[in-house]
């Protein structure tokens, strides 16, 4: 990815790595997945993605499977963020009214558009009908532990999320597309492609506000990850 892209201000020949991810956030109760990545191998390597893996295939190396989910979290509607759905069978599914809004208007006439495709908005549309969608109005706590706060303006409804653990960790931020890499949260330098860089920065505050260490603010799109204890093949767990 070019890094003019990744971080505002940034060389427009230079290239820097960036990852594809979901998270799951495993409590008492629930078992909740925040966004589902997406699924087609063709589009893994129009994007040269290596050592693609469904998010199914990563959850399976940690013991768990799709039916095992109780709640998905959608921190907004891109294709790489809401793209696999259905294996969730059992899953309750929020996300933010502004953010699902848009996302309408704009497939409303093409099936894909600014990152949407209406083929994510008919599957979120079926889950309506079987009542297993919540739709959030701004900053809410929509699980015991788990509470969404509307972002910057990488989308009209992005949401990041905070996660309270029991641990000596405290809060973990999922940033989401707000931030791709942790270049943006240390240096308080928004994307390149955001539609408010100021917005995202008051964003960067925030979320640095709520953790005891900037490493538990966890971006969207960032291969640092990787400096988490590893649990499987490209799974790696945030303490």
């Amino acid at each position: 990815m070019r890094e003019s892209t990744v971080v505002a201000g940034g060389s427009k020949d230079k290239q820097v790595s960036f990852a594809w991810m979901a998270w799951l956030a495993v409590g008492r109760k629930k078992t909740v997945l925040i966004d589902t990545g997406f699924a087609l191998e063709d589009v893994a390597k129009k994007w040269g993605l290596r050592r693609f893996e469904p998010v199914p295939k990563l959850l399976g190396a940690t013991g768990i499977q799709p039916r095992d989910i109780t709640d998905i979290v959608l921190t907004h509607l891109h294709w790489d963020h809401c793209g696999n759905l259905s294996p969730y069978t059992r899953a309750t599914v929020y996300v933010q009214r502004q953010e699902l809004d848009f996302a309408r208007k704009l497939t409303k006439k093409a099936k894909a558009k600014g990152g949407y495709r209406r083929s994510d908005l008919s599957t979120i549309d079926k889950l309506a009908k079987k009542n297993r969608l919540k739709i959030l109005n701004g900053d809410q706590q929509m699980l015991p532990g788990i509470k969404g706060y509307i972002g910057g303006r990488h989308t009209a409804g992005i949401q990041w999320i905070e996660i309270s653990t029991e641990s000596a960790v405290g809060s973990v931020i999922l940033a989401s597309d707000n931030a791709y890499v942790h270049e943006n949260i240390k240096t308080l330098r928004s994307t390149g492609s955001t539609g408010s860089p100021t917005s995202d920065v008051l964003q960067f505050k925030k979320m640095l506000s709520l953790v005891k260490q900037d490493k538990f603010v966890i971006p969207g799109h960032a291969p640092s990850v990787t400096a988490f204890p590893r649990v499987a093949d490209n799974v790696y767990e945030i303490r």
